[in-house]
């Protein structure tokens, strides 16, 4: 077995700098979710600048969805081989074409915000994150 953050598979090693920048945009995402679940007043960036900070049911929502981003970053650096994840190969590749679905569709969301920062902040980084995701999903399957 390989050390943590190790390739499993040297042909994924060209997959390595893709997997850590959206790896690392989701760890992003998810760190704003976070601030968000604990009240940050980051509304103006977020949920359609309808909250300066969150009530207490899009708290929870967005606790949840901290979650959710954290699982999507294993699910990344599982696809591309690296040994951070105790996700099973079965499901990484699935889960990779979903996150550029979600990305996808956040990007679209984004861009169609009335707040600007969504439009100019969010838009852009989640069409970046979904066009990373695509290249690694894409990717040739991980040797197990």
């Amino acid at each position: 077995m390989l050390p943590p953050g190790r390739l499993r598979h040297d042909h994924h090693r060209d997959l390595a700098a893709p997997c850590r920048s959206c790896g690392g945009g989701l760890l992003v995402i998810a760190l704003f979710q976070l601030s968000l679940a604990r009240g940050a007043p980051f509304g103006s960036a977020a949920l359609g600048e309808a909250h300066q900070g969150p009530p207490a049911n899009l708290r929870v929502v967005s606790a949840v969805a901290t979650a959710i981003w954290l699982l999507a970053a294993l699910v990344v650096m599982g696809r591309a081989g690296l040994q951070v994840t105790p996700l099973p190969n079965g499901l990484i590749r699935p889960g990779a074409w979903i996150l550029v679905s979600v990305l996808a569709a956040g990007a679209v969301l984004n861009f169609a915000s009335s707040s600007p920062r969504e439009r100019f902040m969010g838009g852009p980084f989640s069409t970046i994150l979904a066009g990373l995701c695509a290249l690694i999903a894409g990717a040739d399957p991980v040797a197990s």
